[in-house]
């Protein structure tokens, strides 16, 4: 049934099957990423209780009503339902930005110390003090740096940008999935896009971070997923150029070398892209083989449904054993060879740094870190009970405020908000894995992508020990950016809500028995309140941007007192010519950032008493070295403890207390060994737990 509208109508095409014009032994090759050709002749429909409700013949279901016009709109101008939606992501993501003052935390200034010293002839391969997240934020940050100057806006600048990509990418994406000549393909693609563009608040906190490659790793990891897709459309054709495949194998390679060395969540793509890729490369090497096994799955499922194999799942699976033939046995076998070298170029820093550093970037994807008992109440009972506890956290916490945007420290006001908020998205994971479930296997891999995507990022988090820390109370969110990747694909599932009429029918004949489809009016009735629902959904997410507590959406998870206006201790500093002080370093390196390493903090408390990571590097040695280096506090008292032991060692000093910056600074007459007032600095962080 060529031409069947995507996700308006049915099941099938809600799962974005794509519909390729032509006859059967003439195939369409006029668009690179044609699936299969439809046969010469139209098989007659069965009716069934799974019929189809409308076909591209029985159009009255979007031509009546606004729908319809914005239907007809989108497809006069594909392109600007993208344009829209890139212009209202700009402006959500700087609104966000504005509203914070720009704020970064000690972890977003360390990139952006980076970005200083890449200025100054160095250059890192990964994120001070580790062997993964790759430095390219830093380097288009120095860009930045060079062009408009070292600020916090420069900075938060990188991932605005970068989040127009992330739009593209899930308009791309979508269109790929959706029937490419579908008359709602255009405005499905735009609505996916538009989604993308307002994300829940909390992922647009986290796109927006500058932690070292945390957006970089999404848009790669969409441009893989596209990759993909493409190359299983182009291995599933009947015909199809090796110059294609080889160019599709390149990009593939390409961008899985870039993300292995930017971000390690680019584990979650790689893995969705290998399952999907498989089974069309089995099948181009043993077609006789993999078509038997269709037919056999098509007849498997309709027993599963309790109904005789139908003439339409019959039909289909003719069309794809004969789209099934041997490709030549170059292209097929020694074409995804060519992923070798793009994957080597992609990822050139790491496999430089792995060969200096003994593949200590390598192990930290063939390894999952050991979580001690002595920092998890949940680790002492084993690795079973770990991964329950995480499994549970996961599906209270971390993946609902994914889909809903909750922000840690959030009114509980806001709750009924957010709790309403939450039902579209599971909503739409039960529709997809219903229409899954419930279609020909060729018509599952469409909704299948995003689905199988988001069951390869839930599988991970809940199996590996890399986010133990989401076992801690939901309030801290210190695993939260690990499941944030689900977001990417939730543009997709929402839109598997057009279905939600044909599902409808489907339950109603599996529950009660009933049979009979639903009239066009009704099925017009049914997917314009989708739309709209959708486009209020997503206009809520954006009024929620305007509502949400500036000074605490960046906030980091393991620090959340930063100031959000630190221009009185930066006047401060700069009036006293202090040039180095003792400090923690979540305040410390945004200290340095911000004055361009004018004044140099270095944490001893951190580094020398509790064995913490000395970084950036040399700035410990410096601040030791320097004569007469103050001490800035966190916390606002007129004689704390560290005053104290001054005294006691009778040491004068300066003390100004900014309740601007939240901070107190002291600086003596002369150099003081903060080895002998290490009482004084342990306040800092004794007052941190305490609030």
């Amino acid at each position: 049934m060529d031409g069947m509208e995507a996700a308006m109508t049915t099941s099938a095409d809600s799962t974005g099957e794509r519909r390729v014009p032509g006859d059967a032994t003439q195939p369409d090759t006029t668009h690179a990423e044609a699936v299969t050709a439809a046969p010469p002749l139209r098989p007659a429909v069965v009716p069934t209780p799974n019929a189809p409700i409308a076909t591209a013949d029985d159009d009255t279901t979007l031509q009546i009503g606004w729908g319809a016009n914005l239907i007809g709109w989108a497809q006069r101008h594909p392109r600007l339902p993208l344009l829209i939606a890139l212009l209202i992501g700009l402006l959500a993501r700087v609104l966000l930005v504005v509203r914070a003052n720009a704020m970064i935390d000690g972890d977003e200034a360390m990139v952006g110390i980076q970005a200083e010293r890449i200025l100054h002839g160095q250059y890192p391969t990964y994120f001070y003090g580790q062997a993964y997240m790759g430095s390219l934020e830093a380097y288009l940050a120095a860009l930045l740096f060079r062009i408009f100057g070292v600020s916090n806006w420069a900075l938060r600048a990188v991932p605005v940008l970068l989040s127009l990509l992330l739009i593209y990418l899930t308009w791309r994406l979508a269109r790929d999935l959706l029937p490419r000549d579908a008359r709602t393909t255009p405005l499905l693609a735009g609505l996916a896009a538009l989604l993308a563009a307002v994300p829940p608040v909390y992922d647009a906190v986290v796109e927006l971070r500058t932690w070292g490659g945390q957006i970089e790793v999404y848009v790669i990891t969409l441009a893989l997923l596209v990759t993909t897709v493409e190359l299983a459309d182009l291995l599933r054709a009947r015909a199809t150029g090796a110059r294609k495949l080889a160019l599709g194998w390149l990009c593939w390679g390409f961008f899985a070398g870039l993300g292995f060395w930017v971000n390690p969540l680019i584990s979650y793509a790689l893995l969705t892209s290998a399952l999907w890729l498989l089974p069309p490369l089995c099948a181009r090497a043993f077609p006789t083989a993999a078509g038997a096994l269709s037919e056999r799955l098509a007849v498997y499922a309709d027993r599963l449904r309790r109904r005789a194999p139908t003439v339409a799942s019959l039909a289909a699976t003719e069309q794809t054993t004969r789209a099934m033939q041997p490709g030549k046995p170059v292209s097929t076998i020694l074409t995804p060879l060519l992923a070798l070298p793009a994957l080597a170029l992609g990822g050139l820093p790491a496999w430089l740094y792995a060969i200096q550093n003994n593949a200590a970037n390598i192990a930290v994807y063939t390894s999952q870190p050991t979580v001690s008992p002595s920092v998890s109440h949940a680790a002492q009972h084993g690795r079973l009970f770990l991964g329950a506890v995480i499994t549970a956290q996961y599906a209270a916490c971390v993946a609902p405020r994914v889909l809903n945007g909750n922000l840690p420290y959030e009114p509980l006001l806001w709750l009924p908000l957010r709790l309403a908020l939450l039902i579209p998205p599971l909503l739409a994971f039960v529709t997809a894995i219903w229409l899954v479930a419930n279609t020909h296997p060729q018509t599952q891999l469409r909704a299948g992508l995003p689905l199988l995507y988001a069951g390869v990022v839930t599988a991970v988090f809940c199996l590996g020990t890399s986010a133990w820390p989401a076992i801690r109370p939901c309030a801290y969110d210190q695993a939260g950016r690990y499941a944030v990747p689900l977001a990417l694909v939730e543009p997709l599932l929402l839109l598997t809500l057009f279905a939600l009429p044909r599902v409808w029918c489907d339950v109603r004949v599996w529950r009660l028995g009933r049979t009979g489809n639903l009239s066009p009016a009704a099925m017009r009735r049914g997917q314009a309140l989708v739309l709209l629902g959708l486009l209020i959904f997503t206009g809520i997410h954006l009024g929620t941007y305007t509502l949400t507590d500036p000074s605490g959406m960046f906030q980091s998870p393991f620090y959340r007192y930063a100031p959000l206006d630190d221009s009185q201790l930066l006047t401060y500093l700069k009036d006293n010519h202090i040039h180095d002080a003792w400090c923690n370093h979540w305040i410390g390196n945004i200290i340095t950032f911000q004055t361009n390493s004018q004044t140099v903090c270095a944490d001893y408390y951190d580094v020398v008493v509790r064995g913490g990571i000395s970084r950036p590097p040399g700035q410990l040695e410096q601040v030791s070295k320097a004569d007469s280096p103050s001490f800035i506090l966190a916390l606002t008292e007129t004689h704390p403890i560290l005053a104290q032991e001054l005294d006691k060692l009778g040491v004068t000093y300066t003390l100004a207390v900014l309740p601007q910056a939240g901070v107190t600074v002291i600086t003596p007459d002369r150099t003081i060994n903060p080895a002998t007032v290490v009482n004084g600095l342990a306040e800092d962080y004794g007052m941190n737990a305490k609030r």
